[in-house]
């Protein structure tokens, strides 16, 4: 009988075996998270007519200038529309009620709103939003600075980007709840965001926290934008299966005491005294902003 001799298995070998081992059950639970998000992307009952956003180094995304789009609703993923409303803006980036071949360099309107989709009435026609019943109700022309899932800072922080000073202009701002989408938590101050937020420091100090552009340039380039967009017309299969997975994993060691950022993109997390001095500085920073624009300001806050 010829023995058999066993040849030793080199390193090299073992390293490949047992990357394989360990790389398979991650690489199941990345195709799970994967087709969670392409079912997510196929079932989502919300489509539009085209993109009506572009990213912002500064607020995370703004609306395109003259764009032509449209929102439409599903009654359920696969069932047949509930809605479809056009959208359009003007040279300046701001919701119309329709297209204008002129170019806008300022906002002259008597009524501003600043706000989220509540403002920009999403699902609805202009001349059907919020803004569009106080124009025909007053007779009085209205503007709106505002996008689908804004913060109330990326909100104010469009406001003081594209609002001259006037004396003849009123602000008027609808807070239902929205400042909570722009709060980061943490010990440390958000080094990696993409929208602004604001930050409650050890020394108790509210700061705004705005994106550094390199990690910014760099995410975009990957396909990971800031989350929300998909409320501004980016229902795109990048956006969920890049954007999404990598946000909600970044939530996650947020809540889990990880790292400082967004722990959720609706909502608020932190202590209570640290979200009310939040919610003091954003209402201090919406009169600072009327202030500085010399206008009137109607704050209407039907939610705490």
């Amino acid at each position: 009988m010829i023995p058999v001799i066993q040849q030793p298995i080199s390193f090299s070998k073992r390293c490949v075996f047992w990357s394989i081992l360990f790389a398979t059950p991650l690489l199941f639970i990345m195709l799970c998270v994967e087709a969670y998000y392409l079912y997510a992307y196929v079932s989502f009952p919300g489509y539009y007519c085209g993109s009506f956003s572009k990213l912002d180094r500064e607020i995370g995304w703004v609306l395109k200038e003259n764009s032509k789009s449209c929102i439409g609703g599903k009654e359920s993923a696969f069932g047949d529309t509930a809605f479809e409303e056009p959208v359009f803006t003007n040279s300046l980036g701001i919701r119309v009620s329709k297209p204008e071949s002129k170019i806008t360099t300022s906002i002259t309107e008597k009524i501003i709103g600043i706000g989220d989709s509540w403002t920009f009435g999403y699902g609805v026609k202009y001349e059907d939003s919020f803004m569009g019943k106080l124009e025909s109700h007053y007779n009085i022309p209205t503007s709106t600075v505002s996008s689908p899932a804004y913060s109330g800072i990326q909100a104010l922080l469009l406001a003081d980007r594209l609002i001259s000073p006037s004396n003849n202009q009123t602000f008027t701002y609808l807070e239902r709840g929205f400042w909570r989408r722009g709060v980061c938590s943490g010990p440390n101050r958000p080094a990696n965001v993409l929208k602004p937020c604001y930050w409650v420091s050890p020394l108790k100090q509210v700061e705004i926290i705005t994106p550094q552009v390199e990690h910014f340039t760099n995410a975009t380039k990957f396909g990971i934008y800031p989350g929300g967009m998909v409320g501004a017309g980016e229902k795109t299969l990048s956006y969920f299966l890049i954007s999404r997975p990598v946000h909600k994993f970044s939530q996650m060691l947020v809540r889990a005491g990880l790292k400082s950022g967004f722990a959720d993109d609706f909502h608020a997390w932190g202590n209570e005294d640290d979200l009310r001095l939040i919610r003091k500085a954003h209402l201090l920073n919406l009169i600072t902003l009327a202030t500085d624009k010399k206008a009137k300001l109607l704050l209407i806050d039907g939610k705490k």
